[in-house]
């Protein structure tokens, strides 16, 4: 490397492209070692802030140390923030089921 670049490096704090200041959710949840969807949770419930870029959604490496600092502190189960699923489909109420339901009905004639 050169010395521009070097003093670039130096000026920017030692931070290069090999060490970016944010991550993706696939890469936070490799760097901290939870699951993606419990960091997607935990985004949804407003405990880890994140930088949004149209569909993009990035994380800062000091909010990932301060998330994981105060899950520590608190004793979080990330479990306990996880929203509600939805049910799956009751029975009987598939696609297939549908069909035929709306087959045993009568058509409405006129709109």
């Amino acid at each position: 490397m050169g010395k521009q670049s070097d003093d670039w490096r130096q000026m920017a704090g030692g931070i290069s492209p090999d060490h970016p200041l944010t991550l993706t959710i696939e890469q936070a949840a490799h760097y901290t070692g939870f699951g993606r969807h419990a960091l997607r949770d935990a985004v949804a419930a407003g405990l880890l802030r994140v930088i949004r870029n149209g569909r993009t959604i990035r994380v800062s490496l000091s909010e990932l140390d301060r998330f994981v600092g105060q899950a520590t502190v608190k004793g979080l189960d990330l479990a306990d923030i996880r929203p509600a699923r939805r049910a799956s489909w009751p029975s009987g109420l598939g696609l297939k089921a549908k069909r035929k339901r709306a087959a045993q009905q009568p058509r409405k004639r006129g709109a």
